[in-house]
């Protein structure tokens, strides 16, 4: 999605880095981990049931940078 997104602007390499430090990782996360999500739902999560799992990278929480990795 940020991929297509991104090309609409002026520099799409800074459009995709401002959206990389809303992520508390400073990334993106990858469609490994979204099937990891899935494998642990179908494997482990036995008593989950009628729950939200945010698969965001805690983009969700607050608004703004937020990427730890800036202060290394």
């Amino acid at each position: 999605m940020w991929e297509k997104e991104t090309k609409e602007y002026k520099d799409p390499a800074a459009a995709k880095k401002s959206g990389e430090d809303c992520q508390l990782v400073g990334r993106f996360g990858t469609i490994e981990e979204a099937g990891l999500l899935c494998l642990f739902l179908a494997a482990d999560a036995t008593f989950c049931t009628g729950i939200d799992i945010n698969l965001s990278g805690g983009a969700e929480l607050n608004y703004g940078v937020k990427n730890m990795r800036l202060s290394e």
